[in-house]
């Protein structure tokens, strides 16, 4: 699928779900390679939908991190 594909369809489920830029905290754990991390991305694309992102850090999908950085997350995700 395109990424242009897959962005819209996840914003309308989210939007479906009552997700908005003022309840949600988009996190993600896609691995830093730079291919990852260019202009028209996934990751930039949904962030610039919900405002902020919060870096799982990942490879090959999973995150990457442990639970000092779950911990992290949950501490900025809004009320």
């Amino acid at each position: 699928m395109r990424n242009e594909d897959v962005v819209k369809g996840a914003i309308e489920i989210t939007f479906e779900l009552g997700l908005t830029r003022a309840n949600t905290l988009f996190s993600h754990s896609v691995c830093p390679d730079e291919i990852n991390h260019m202009p028209g991305d996934i990751t930039r694309e949904i962030y610039s939908h919900f405002g902020r992102m919060f870096s799982l850090g990942g490879l090959a999908g999973l995150p990457f991190t442990g639970l000092t950085g779950f911990k992290a997350y949950a501490a900025h995700v809004p009320d």
